[in-house]
């Protein structure tokens, strides 16, 4: 880790001041817990960004925002970080500092969207590892949407969605489990829940991506077969009419399983 001499603070907000790290303490009253894991995401956060907001501390040196930069930033060895001054009363002060912990908790992740992000910035070359976000944890809570999906009741499905296959040949329609090469990329007819022994079979080295909810259909586009990815298509008929697709415009599709 860099051990900067001043803390970098790059773009942080206007109003703020250096000051040096030995003037502030952490709160002693912070409800909020850090541990190794939160520590060292934020420690690569400031290494990899700068600070790029100011941490929140009352005049007598108190932080009441941002205690876990503050600690980041020790263990960095910076001397010096950005600070804005508050003028908050101890009760108003104990007050944000619980506000502003909660409020970030109550924001929802786009777990399908920040996924496709992170495949984007692995392609630029930039180091997703040091966002602290794993393959583990996308794969957690990618599973829980799809729970989630599973329990909207029949009725209130698009009947849109279901008309859209009527007039599919049932010979088009693979079966639950098999398996298709198409290109460079895989396509598994498997719910990413209910099959989860068979899609984490097919994660080789040779994957680069998994993609659990998106649509068979992306495969008719050639700039996603020539991807090394693996799609789980966990609708039957979705993947049928996509292979029946894939057919016309004369695309092979081999079936592996």
């Amino acid at each position: 880790m860099p051990t900067n001499a001043k803390a970098d603070a790059r773009g942080s907000g206007g109003g703020s001041a250096l000051v040096p790290l030995d003037s502030l303490r952490p709160d002693p009253q912070n409800v909020r817990r850090h541990d190794d894991r939160n520590l060292e995401a934020v420690r690569r956060s400031l290494a990899s960004f700068g600070q790029q907001k100011p941490i929140v501390a009352l005049r007598d040196g108190t932080v009441i925002a941002g205690n876990a930069t503050l600690q980041a930033a020790r263990d960095l060895g910076w001397e010096q970080i950005a600070v804005a001054w508050s003028d908050l009363d101890p009760v108003q002060a104990k007050a944000y500092a619980i506000a502003d912990n909660r409020t970030a908790e109550l924001a929802e992740w786009d777990w399908d969207a920040l996924a496709q992000q992170l495949e984007e910035l692995g392609e630029a070359g930039f180091d997703v590892e040091s966002l602290a976000i794993t393959p583990e944890d996308l794969e957690e809570e990618l599973a829980k949407v799809a729970e989630a999906a599973e329990e909207i009741p029949p009725e209130k499905k698009s009947a849109a969605f279901e008309a859209a296959f009527d007039d599919l040949d049932p010979s088009f329609i693979p079966e639950v489990g098999s398996v298709w090469r198409i290109g460079e990329a895989t396509l598994a007819v498997a719910h990413p829940v209910n099959q989860l022994e068979l899609w984490r079979d097919l994660l080789t080295e040779d994957v680069e991506q998994l993609y659990p909810f998106a649509s068979a259909f992306l495969l008719c586009e050639p700039r996603w077969r020539e991807k090394r990815i693996l799609v789980l298509c966990s609708i039957p008929e979705a993947a049928g009419y996509t292979l029946k697709l894939l057919r016309e415009l004369g695309v092979e599709a081999r079936q592996l399983r």
